[in-house]
């Protein structure tokens, strides 16, 4: 639904853009989600949820994949678990902390929801 709304809406690009969290600074100047009008579009209760986990979380957040989820980005990833956990039991939600690694695969415990 959210891609036929796009090509509906004339193929939005994005108005929101977030600050690029320290660690992607190299890669990209902001970070943005073009396909993010049409998911608030076609599911208007997105927009909703999405304040509510940026004034619970105070961090803007962004649409991930095609609607599927939004990402926070805390400047210190240390904090990460703790927010996760924070915001699990404020939004009544699954929520999940994650991190970018350099090299190889850590597996970390799994948290219930």
């Amino acid at each position: 639904a959210g891609f036929g709304a796009w090509d509906e809406l004339g193929g939005p690009q994005a108005t929101r853009a977030l600050p690029v969290p320290a660690g992607l600074a190299g890669f990209v100047s902001e970070l943005r989600k073009d396909l993010e009008p049409a998911a608030e579009y076609v599911e208007k209760a997105l927009v909703g949820f999405r304040r509510h986990l940026e004034e619970a979380s105070g961090l803007p957040a962004l649409l991930g994949g095609s609607g599927s989820g939004y990402a926070v980005f805390p400047d210190d990833v240390r904090r990460a678990d703790q927010l996760a956990e924070r915001l699990r039991e404020e939004l009544d939600a699954r929520v999940f902390a994650g991190a970018t690694v350099r090299t190889g695969v850590r597996i970390a415990p799994y948290l219930p929801c």
